[in-house]
């Protein structure tokens, strides 16, 4: 995979690429990255972006893993995995627990601190403002907020938005 700084390379697609590439729709204005030398196509922030078969829904999802990738060939991390699941649960007034929703991490690994194992949970998040309201917020969504505050009270941890 070679070193950490040489993982992904801005590159310029050929014009044979562009021509080729007419079921991605226009690639003006797009990035492009070679990675293991494979040319990545990234356009806007909702696209999905691939990496070796794996699909990533931003750019900023897609170097993450290639440097948790990194990190764990490195030995930092162990047990790199993506897309995991937590159920969200509350309980009902017979006081059964039931799962209400979900809340999907990016990526999980562990990492050692002191002489523990620490599960670490990370959300890749876009980072900017957009204008709501006439003001100008941070980008963040109500719903992923909400899931953010219930995954920390029912499991003690902190997401880490990176």
């Amino acid at each position: 995979m070679g070193e950490p700084g040489d993982v992904l390379t801005p590159a310029r697609p050929t014009a044979t690429e562009a021509n080729k590439s007419k079921d991605r729709g226009s690639l003006r204005g797009a990035k492009w990255f070679i990675v293991d030398g494979q040319t990545i196509y990234t356009k806007k922030l909702a696209d999905e972006h691939g990496i070796k078969g794996i699909l990533f829904r931003s750019g900023k999802e897609a170097k993450r893993w290639v440097s948790l990738l990194v990190e764990q060939e490195a030995g930092r991390i162990q047990n790199l995995r993506r897309q995991v699941r937590f159920p969200l649960q509350a309980k009902r007034p017979d006081g059964l627990m039931e799962t209400v929703a979900h809340y999907v991490a990016d990526f999980c690994y562990q990492e050692q601190v002191g002489s523990d194992l620490v599960d670490a949970v990370e959300d890749t998040k876009p980072s900017g403002f957009m204008k709501r309201g006439g003001k100008m917020v941070p980008f963040r969504e109500e719903v992923y907020a909400l899931k953010k505050r219930w995954f920390a009270t029912q499991y003690g941890k902190e997401i880490r938005e990176t």
